[in-house]
């Protein structure tokens, strides 16, 4: 797991719920890749 899908975790663990567009703000990608990394 790299250290974007290490963020995206803990993200999801403290709010329970975020946006791919939240995400993709927080870790300065594409929303494309944040969905990108939710499937794997």
């Amino acid at each position: 797991m790299n250290s974007r899908q290490q963020t995206i975790l803990q993200m999801v663990i403290d709010q329970g719920q975020v946006s791919v567009t939240d995400l993709a703000k927080a870790t300065g990608v594409s929303e494309v890749t944040i969905r990108q990394d939710l499937n794997t």
